[in-house]
């Protein structure tokens, strides 16, 4: 490095060290704009974080199942209501899996719109309820946490269960 840089790196250490000073020396005299710096920040750095864990659970990370790529979700649409989508029947979803030739598997997973109480070894809470049909979980490539294992199915018709 010659001595003119090391000349100017010299300067501008010097002048950073005096701006650090003057700084600490406004935070010191203003105690409530300090207050307010110091929470401007941690809510700012806060909502990041907040934002970036979300947008990593949902959109970044890989879905928690077999072959995500291979999963479709099917509603029904009404021709009365303005082409309003719900969640078929079970006798339409039975139909449907009699039928269809395009899909491997299909099982159904329809939210009941009610909750119940969960409890156990820890604190009781609130959970959804949801109706799955029997070989949902083989579906996903998981297993219930509370219900045992689905029995063998002894016909193709679609057998539903509350796990």
């Amino acid at each position: 490095m010659s001595e003119s840089n090391k000349t100017v790196l010299r300067i501008e250490m010097e002048n950073l060290l005096r701006d650090a000073r003057f700084s600490a020396l406004m935070l010191l005299q203003n105690p409530a704009f300090t207050a307010v710096a110091v929470l401007s920040l941690a809510l700012g750095i806060g909502a990041n974080t907040t934002i970036f864990s979300v947008v990593n659970a949902i959109l970044l990370r890989p879905l928690a199942f077999e072959h995500p790529d291979r999963l479709v979700m099917i509603y029904e649409t009404s021709r009365e209501k303005d082409r309003e989508s719900r969640d078929p029947r079970l006798s339409t979803a039975i139909e449907w899996r009699g039928k269809t030739r395009s899909f491997e598997r299909m099982e159904l997973a329809v939210p009941y719109g009610e909750s119940a109480t969960l409890s156990g070894s820890g604190a009781a809470e609130q959970v959804s309820l949801q109706f799955l049909s029997r070989d949902c979980f083989s579906l996903l490539g998981s297993k219930p946490i509370l219900a045992g294992p689905s029995r063998p199915k002894k016909s193709s018709t679609m057998r539903a269960g509350i796990f």
